[in-house]
């Protein structure tokens, strides 16, 4: 029922413990509908954490990586900022107060193909996951303090809406990916409890318009792996996380996990083709990355990390920024590790993007501290270049 993952970007939900995203004419009026389900198990299903340091081995990136196209940045569109890799090598992203803006990574094309020129409130404006037919994109107004969610049809420009959301905060994250060529899984802010943001969990039909409530309560991190969903479930109240399966046919719940530490939060899911991981940490500052081996009750120690909060990952790479490293380095510090493999790449260049069919990468042409901050993804500075897996 449910196919292969497409061009998912998956950012750790900024979630807060109780102790302290209408233009072109939507075409499709959308429903919201809360799933009846069986409620999880509540018994307390708890691992043995294991610990465990860093053994990955060390490997320059360009041992590895090597550029089958090269591509300028645009001079029509000098300031584009780029978000997301998709499947067909185009990279798409933000122009501000212009729209969002595409460059064919292997062919001479470029294209501004959603315009935000007529809509003066829209302060950001972000392509959260793509598929071969849909965009799903947010429009953020930080005057009315709203997201409004939207899909557009990549072959027909139709734009339909989600969802909006009002008082949405400046600081917010979204978490998506296509399930399959017509149905999306999202995660996303909702409403402010007390002290603590609601993000929920939900899934959009693109064909029936239907946006289908999956989990309410607080969650972060959806996943899917070997045909059922997986998210983090957070009980704000008692600083408790737990792991939920939920079978996508039946709609049961399972409890696969919960908080092993008093210490250390479930903070996000990550998933290669054959293993399920968790990551325990402080949610935007890293932590240590653990497979879960249900057959052993144990977290079995990955990799360990810190990080500004920018956590991507696409099968079995996984790639975060942190601060400058050392006084020699002005611009922030990509890392990228596979999982699979056990290395950890040796990367020196700017943002890294990954899609199921390859990788791109934005490349310093000059010493990175001759460029002026802000100026990174401009001609002259920087060219991207463009790998098949």
């Amino acid at each position: 029922m449910f196919g292969k993952k497409r061009y998912v970007l998956l950012i750790p939900i900024l979630f807060l413990f109780a102790c302290s995203h209408m233009k072109n004419n939507p075409t499709v009026q959308n429903t919201t509908t809360d799933i009846q389900m069986t409620d999880q198990k509540s018994e307390e299903v708890s691992y043995q954490v294991l610990s465990g340091k860093n053994e990955f081995k060390s490997q320059d990136f360009n041992e590895k990586f090597h550029p089958q196209w090269k591509r300028q940045f645009s001079s029509n569109y000098p300031d584009f900022i780029p978000q997301v890799l998709t499947n067909d090598g185009e990279l798409m992203g933000e122009v501000p107060n212009e729209g969002l803006f595409l460059l064919d990574l292997k062919n001479d094309r470029e294209e501004l193909f959603y315009d935000i020129k007529d809509t003066p409130d829209v302060s950001n404006l972000w392509v959260r996951a793509v598929n071969e037919d849909y965009v799903f994109l947010e429009e953020y107004s930080l005057k009315k303090e709203q997201s409004s969610y939207r899909v557009m049809n990549r072959n027909t420009k139709e734009v339909s809406t989600i969802t909006i959301v009002e008082g949405t905060p400046q600081i917010h994250e979204v978490q998506t990916q296509f399930l399959n060529t017509h149905q999306l899984i999202l995660n996303y802010f909702t409403k402010k409890v007390d002290q603590a943001f609601i993000y929920q969990t939900a899934i959009y039909d693109t064909l029936t318009g239907e946006l289908n409530i999956i989990e309410n309560q607080n969650t972060t991190s959806p996943v899917f792996f070997k045909g059922k969903l997986y998210y983090i479930l957070i009980d704000n109240k008692n600083h408790k996380t737990s792991i939920i399966e939920y079978d996508l046919n039946t709609m049961e719940k399972r409890t696969v996990l919960n908080n092993p530490s008093a210490n250390n939060y479930m903070t996000q899911l990550i998933t290669t083709d054959d293993f399920l991981y968790v990551v325990l940490g402080v949610v935007h500052h890293g932590g240590t990355i653990y497979k879960v081996n249900e057959e052993k009750k144990t977290l079995d120690w990955v990799y360990g990390f810190n990080s500004l909060g920018q956590v991507r990952v696409n099968h079995q790479y996984v790639t975060w920024s942190t601060a400058p490293e050392n006084q020699q380095r002005t611009k922030t510090k990509i890392h990228l590790i596979d999982l699979v493999s056990g290395i950890d790449y040796d990367y020196e260049d700017s943002l890294l993007f990954l899609s199921d069919n390859g990788i791109a990468w934005v490349s310093f042409v000059k010493d990175m501290n001759q460029i002026p901050k802000g100026d990174t993804f401009k001609q002259g500075n920087s060219e991207i270049h463009y790998m098949l897996w």
